[in-house]
């Protein structure tokens, strides 16, 4: 159940590395690296959440959106509430969008979609 600020962040990852029509290896590789990492912090503040089934939750609502033609109209509710949920913190927010570039970039080039993606998030959460 997608009900975590961590489960829309990965969905909005998925989202932008997918805007372009294919995900690249190095776009998912990206996304599974910020999850260990995540879950190894997790681990170190003793609130262990399994990052893993956020992932798989997420893919899963990904592909649903897309396949019922609302992905755009999912990703920008996610965006609202993702921002909404953490009171408009501009430093947390900007931690996620650095994410969300840093997938974008990880093969080597921000499409146009994703660029698109992107502008929408820093306008939507005010960076």
């Amino acid at each position: 159940m997608m009900d975590t600020v961590g489960h829309y962040v990965y969905f909005m990852q998925l989202t932008i590395a997918s805007s372009d029509g294919e995900v690249e290896q190095e776009e998912i590789d990206e996304i599974i690296e910020r999850a260990v990492e995540q879950q190894l912090f997790s681990q170190f503040t003793g609130i262990p959440v399994d990052q893993g089934p956020m992932v798989e939750e997420a893919c899963r609502y990904h592909d649903d959106m897309v396949n019922s033609g609302q992905i755009r109209m999912a990703f920008a509710s996610a965006a609202g509430g993702v921002a909404s949920t953490l009171n408009y913190d501009s430093e947390v927010l900007s931690i996620f969008y650095d994410s969300m570039v840093s997938v974008a970039a990880s093969d080597g080039v921000i499409e146009g979609s994703e660029r698109e993606l992107l502008d929408y998030l820093r306008a939507e959460w005010g960076l």
